[in-house]
Formats: structure tokens, sequence, C-alpha cells
């Protein structure tokens, strides 16, 4: 079941994905069913089997999907964020690329990270190698400011990645919660004065 090879096969693949992360983010996960999709995307059930084996195989591919476009629409991409600059740009180009994209409904990622991973090991995994494909610009960014003196000595690179990306996430389950985009941007500016906080002045600064 991979990339159809036909250009209507393809688009009826795009459809379904597309429609899946609307109703993802309309409903949740759990609220969306299959039926609901194919009606969606104006499908065959003979279609979305052709592509995808089961709903978790096609929350999988949405999952891999939806990061790939982060991926594609980051400018920074997965270059490590090596200067204190750059860092503030991935975090707040991620921030934009939520707020602009999904407004108040929130992550995909998020959702799906609140709803499956708890009974389902497929999606966890994928998720969690979504999650270190996020950080690890930020992790080998930090490791190399680390290394040139420019970090306040005992900062964990790995675990503070790790935490950027969890309060970005967290702050996009509230802000679909309460309906208030804002709440990412309060985050953006709180978690940009940690990283000010932790910047270390070289002597030749």
């Amino acid at each position: 079941m991979g990339i159809p090879r036909t250009q209507r096969g393809r688009l009826a693949r795009e459809r379904i994905l597309e429609a899946a992360a609307e109703l993802v983010l309309e409903r949740g996960c759990h609220g969306t069913s299959l039926d609901d999709i194919l009606k969606r995307a104006d499908a065959s059930k003979s279609q979305l089997y052709h592509y995808f084996r089961n709903k978790e195989d096609l929350m999988a591919r949405l999952l891999q999907r939806r990061l790939e476009q982060l991926q594609e629409r980051d400018p920074l991409r997965q270059t490590p964020c090596d200067s204190w600059e750059r860092l503030e740009a991935w975090l707040q180009g991620l921030i934009r690329e939520y707020r602009s994209e999904e407004g108040s409904r929130g992550s995909l990622l998020a959702i799906l990270a609140a709803e499956v991973t708890g009974h389902n090991d497929t999606l966890r995994q994928v998720l969690a190698r979504a999650f270190e494909d996020l950080t690890r610009p930020v992790e080998d960014g930090l490791l190399a400011l680390a290394a040139r003196g420019e970090v306040t000595p005992g900062t964990d690179p790995r675990q503070l990645a790790r935490f950027l990306l969890s309060s970005i996430h967290g702050a996009a389950i509230l802000a679909r919660t309460l309906q208030d985009p804002r709440l990412l941007d309060e985050a953006g500016h709180r978690l940009a004065a940690i990283l000010r906080s932790l910047r270390q002045r070289t002597a030749s600064a």
C-alpha cells in the first residue's frame, strides 16, 4: 500500500487524508469514523482500503504526512538551530504554523497524542518518532551552542528540547479546549524568555 501510481489515485488518497485531518481537528480521533471520512472525502470504501489497511493505518499515515508538511514549511528544515537567533526562529515558526493553519482547533499531533497513544502502541511509536524528528534540530543546535560556551552550565539540551516541544503542544491542547488561539502566542513569548535566560554570554561577546 504505497503511493498511488496514477494521478487519479494520488488525488483520491490525498482527499481521504485531507478529510481525515479536518475531521480529527473538528471532532477528535475517537469522534471520527471511517464512514465520516469517506463522506467528507467523497470516496468509496474500496478506495480507502486500497490505500489504507484500517483506521489505525490511516491515522499513522496522517501523522507522517503532517510531520512532512511541518518540515517542508519550516525554513530551518532539519538543520541544527546552532545560534540563538535560529533557535528562537524555530520556536516561533512552529507556533505560527499551528496558529495560522489550525487556530483554536489545536495541533493535529497534540490531539492524536492525547487521544490514542495510551491504548495504541503502533500510533504511539509513530508519534514518538515524529516528536523526536521535531526536536532534533533544537537538541543538535543546543549541543553546538554548549560546545562554544554559549549555554548556561548545567543545561541539558535533550531535556530542554523536549520541554520546548511539550510546552508548545500543551498550549495547543489548551487553546483547543478554551477556543483561544492567543494561548499559543503567550506560550511562545514565555518560552522565548526562558531561552534568553539560558543564554551564556561569552567573553568575546
